[in-house]
């Protein structure tokens, strides 16, 4: 990509196997003024997380074009929200894609404003790296929701 406030962003995706092929899917737009990215982190198959590759950012841009978005914090709330309900009634017609889902992480880069907002579902996250003189310091953008955290699973008791 371009330069950015003097320097260059680079974006990195890793993803395991752990099933052959990977079930994980992703998303990047790039755009005059922003850059939206996404890791959907699919498991028992592939239809959830390549819905999610195909149909986050189309309900992520209409919400935040919406003049009633309070933000990018809302519009990610609502891209999940409304992916996950189409989903299901798709799923609802292919009674085996019910089995399918995914762990969500999305990052979306505002060149202008020169922020960065991330979101997650799941066990996804998202960490910024940062380049200090010869040494990369790792900055965690989020927190797993796992039933391993207690914080969580107070949260969903």
């Amino acid at each position: 990509m371009g330069n950015w406030a003097g320097g260059t962003i680079k974006l990195y995706k890793a993803t395991y196997p752990a099933n052959d092929p990977s079930e994980d899917r992703s998303t990047l737009v790039i755009g005059e003024d922003f850059v939206f990215c996404g890791v959907w982190d699919g498991h028992g198959g592939t239809p959830c997380s390549e819905y999610a590759q195909t149909h986050v950012f189309e309900n992520f841009a209409e919400a935040l074009a919406d003049p009633r978005c309070a933000g990018v914090g809302d519009a990610f709330a609502y891209s999940y929200i409304m992916t996950d309900k189409n989903y299901l009634a798709q799923a609802g017609r292919e009674p085996k894609e019910l089995f399918a889902g995914t762990c969500a992480v999305g990052a979306y880069v505002d060149l202008t404003g020169k922020s960065v907002s991330v979101s997650n579902l799941g066990d996804s996250r998202a960490v910024l790296g940062l380049i200090k003189g010869s040494d990369l310091v790792t900055v965690p953008m989020s927190q797993d929701h796992t039933a391993a955290d207690e914080t969580e699973r107070g949260r969903v008791q």
